[in-house]
């Protein structure tokens, strides 16, 4: 509850001060009015969970209090869960796996899903994010192994806290989303732009407030990424060392 008037508090500040500008600099009812307007736009937002904008990756680290992945996955007390492609900012620049099993072997919840790589919308996400499929394929197994690798690290009263699954949706965006169903859960969407390198996409994260509605836009993206969840099924490791496809 305090998280949201300090909301509040802030945007009553804020289209004061802008409308306290206008005056002063003599812009008249014109700046008054998108003062005004201003302030509205900002109640609208937080209503609906938005917490933070990016407008491309190097923004995530400049405007988010825990700038790296690693100290945005520690402020989850509960649980953490991606759902996306194959989480290729974390494992390929981050090597995520090892911080989500010591994550889970503090008793948290850690739940990665990501893209089959014999989905036949492989074709399609390769156009989409200007990727040769092979490419795109052997990326998804490679942080599928990595990720293994990580959970077998755990110990085996710690493992089921690790689930490793995969799924076969369209998906445009990936998601990290923090203790959902708890006060003060967050989602991180990281939106993909056609024909874009990731460098170039663009980010929302919300958070659950007291005063978010059900029907608020942050509750429909929660939604939307746990029905992805809950139709994904669980990873199992190849057999042989020898196969060049995990699955």
């Amino acid at each position: 509850m305090g998280t949201f008037f300090l909301g509040v508090l802030a945007s009553v500040v804020a289209a004061l001060f802008l409308s306290l500008m206008a005056y002063l600099l003599g812009f008249g009812r014109a700046s008054l009015k998108d003062a005004r307007y201003a302030w509205q736009v900002t109640r609208r937002l937080r209503r609906n969970g938005i917490l933070n904008f990016f407008a491309n990756r190097s923004e995530y680290v400049k405007h988010r209090k825990n700038g790296t992945i690693r100290d945005y996955l520690r402020t989850a007390e509960h649980s953490i869960s991606y759902v996306g492609f194959w989480l290729a900012h974390g494992v390929e620049i981050s090597n995520i796996g090892h911080e989500l099993a010591s994550l889970a072997k503090e008793g948290k919840f850690v739940e990665v899903v990501l893209l089959n790589p014999k989905s036949e919308l492989i074709p399609a996400l390769s156009t989409y994010l200007n990727l040769p499929e092979p490419s795109v394929v052997k990326r998804i197994n490679d942080a599928l192994s990595h990720l293994q690798q990580a959970r077998d690290s755990l110990p085996a009263d710690h493992a089921h806290l690790f689930r490793l699954k995969l799924h076969s949706q369209l998906l445009t965006a990936s998601a990290f989303l923090l203790d959902t169903n708890k006060p003060g859960a967050k989602v991180l969407v990281d939106f993909k732009l056609f024909g874009s390198d990731r460098d170039n996409t663009f980010g929302i994260e919300f958070q659950e407030l007291d005063k978010t509605t059900p029907s608020s836009l942050s509750q429909r993206v929660t939604n939307a990424y746990r029905k992805i969840s809950s139709s994904a099924r669980d990873f199992k490791p190849p057999t042989s060392t020898h196969s060049n496809n995990v699955i």
